[in-house]
């Protein structure tokens, strides 16, 4: 309805201006202005007016919660929920959900407003499950939600951790299974245990594979891929779920791309692709790659499967030291992995995870190994030994931990060449001879099966050095007159 209405200031052509008015608008507006103020009377009042539209769209500045997923390392991802205040569009029964007032919410629908109009914050389903309304969201399913109302509600559920509006929408049984399983996945995601536990009681499928957002910094990851509950809480760290998952039976032999590293399964050699690029790996991989600080998924996950299975001709504690994660090392050597399984190529086998350690050169993934118990002499296929990997890598730490625990220097390779002269040939006869005298010099004893390749004695006199000399003499046998 238009009316005409007449400007206070008469102009100097004594004439009056009139300006038209969209009645119809302005009453509307008022309705829903009342309704941001959440005042009842000013409501029904507007209500009771013939040209008010109860599904009029006005404009209000509207203080609405927001989450955000914040990821902390090795820690589990948390949900840091925020209130933003904003002009946006509006109807009055989004606000009455919003601000929980259920009179003018049965009011508005016996009016007949329209449950299933979305607006940018979503629908009015939404608004109730957002700012936690129950008893609203209750009358608006029976008022006429539409499916697409409650999944959307459901999710913003998922995204909140709220389980009783979830157990609630599910209820309806205007979910479709997807949106059930992308609610399922996002509540994984954030961690919330009660909401995930909800939805397997009411019959989502948790081996169901979704494409969600996955997010790291530690290997770094954000990217949506296709993947199940379980593999949303490996990635997210989220211990609880993980554990509640694994008590519901959801499938472990599950295969996923999340891999930051492939290799030549002719060669060996390694290759840094980025997360997300490496062949599909199982869900223990993930576990190891994105490891949680405390060990306990990867724990939960080797009670249901072995850490020896191979993968491309690699086992789990291959990855845990090319990933440099000394703990996951730690872990995986807890719960029974093999610590001289060696790495197989089409061709040949080849580094056993020490020779893979030293090659990398990770001290204290090297010395856990060798706490195990590990064979420190033990020989690639080409005859090296962990010491002579080190000297050709020139990696300093490492040669000493090996010498210090009894590495055998008189070792050759199936060249004919021991560790000495591998140092002389990469040029590091120097680092090797400072790393071999600050061994003797803390006083441990250097092993050496056979003298022609390497002798302490002979390596510490040509070295010019007394203090060496001194504590080798003190801590073994030695011949003096030892050619």
């Amino acid at each position: 309805m238009t009316v005409f209405r007449n400007s206070s200031a008469v102009p100097l052509s004594g004439k009056a201006h009139v300006f038209p008015v969209d009645y119809e608008a302005e009453v509307s507006q008022r309705l829903v202005d009342a309704s941001h103020d959440n005042d009842l009377k000013s409501a029904c009042e507007c209500l009771g007016d013939p040209f008010v539209d109860v599904n009029f769209v006005g404009t209000v500045c509207l203080k609405s919660k927001k989450t955000e997923i914040v990821v902390q390392g090795e820690s589990a991802h948390e949900v840091r929920v925020e209130y933003e205040e904003f002009k946006t569009q509006v109807t009055t029964l989004f606000l009455a959900a919003h601000s929980g007032n259920l009179t003018l919410v049965r009011k508005l629908l016996g009016y007949g407003a329209n449950v299933n109009q979305k607006l940018f914050r979503g629908y009015a389903t939404t608004a109730a499950v957002r700012e936690g309304h129950l008893e609203i969201l209750e009358v608006l399913i029976k008022g006429g939600a539409s499916q697409q109302a409650c999944e959307e509600a459901l999710l913003e559920a998922s995204y909140l951790g709220r389980a009783r509006p979830a157990e609630m929408l599910m209820g309806s049984d205007l979910i479709r299974p997807q949106a059930a399983v992308h609610a399922l996945v996002s509540a994984c995601c954030r961690g919330f245990v009660h909401v995930v536990d909800t939805l397997i009681k009411c019959g989502v499928d948790a081996d169901a594979t979704d494409r969600a957002l996955l997010q790291s910094c530690r290997p770094s990851l954000y990217t949506n891929v296709h993947c199940n509950a379980l593999v949303a809480a490996v990635v997210s760290r989220q211990i609880s779920v993980v554990r509640l998952l694994l008590q519901a039976g959801v499938r472990t032999d599950i295969k996923v791309s999340l891999g930051g590293w492939s290799w030549d399964v002719s060669t060996g050699e390694e290759f840094r692709v980025g997360a997300g690029l490496a062949e599909a790996y199982s869900v223990t991989w993930c576990a190891v790659e994105y490891f949680e600080a405390s060990g306990a998924i990867l724990r939960l996950l080797l009670q249901h499967l072995s850490p020896n299975i191979p993968h491309f001709g690699r086992t789990l504690i291959h990855h845990a030291i090319l990933c440099n994660n000394e703990r996951a090392v730690d872990v995986l050597l807890n719960c029974g992995a093999d610590v001289e399984v060696p790495i197989k190529t089409t061709t040949s086998k080849t580094d056993c995870p020490i020779h893979l350690a030293s090659r990398l050169g990770l001290p204290a993934v090297l010395q856990r190994l060798i706490n195990d118990g590990c064979d420190v002499n033990s020989q690639t296929g080409s005859g090296e030994t962990a010491l002579m990997i080190c000297a050709r890598y020139k990696h300093q730490e490492c040669l000493k931990i090996l010498a210090a625990d009894g590495a055998d220097f008189g070792l050759i390779n199936s060249s004919g060449h021991g560790a000495s002269s591998i140092a002389e040939s990469a040029r590091w006869a120097l680092g090797f001879r400072q790393a071999v005298l600050d061994v003797i010099r803390s006083g441990k004893d250097v092993q050496s099966s056979n003298t022609s390749i390497f002798s302490p004695l002979m390596f510490v006199t040509r070295a010019n050095d007394v203090e060496a000399l001194k504590k080798l003499i003190e801590g073994a046998d030695v011949d003096l007159d030892a050619r």
